[in-house]
């Protein structure tokens, strides 16, 4: 996947049982008390910052 797409930011859940395996495959992470923000491939704190802000500044796609 990372040869198709070199860089690459989500969020989950913080209770997510999925977390363990994102946290492995990540470069990062950004815990919340909500969301948990991954990424990998980002250079630099700007590009984090912007992953960061865009994933908490979006509204839940699924119910949970």
């Amino acid at each position: 996947m990372r040869d198709q797409t070199p860089q690459l930011f989500w969020r989950a859940r913080a209770g997510n049982p999925v977390n363990d395996f994102y946290f492995d495959e990540a470069d990062g992470c950004l815990k919340g008390e909500k969301w948990n923000v991954f990424w990998y491939g980002l250079e630099g704190w700007e590009q984090i910052r912007y992953a960061v802000e865009h994933c908490l500044a979006r509204p839940a796609t699924l119910k949970g």
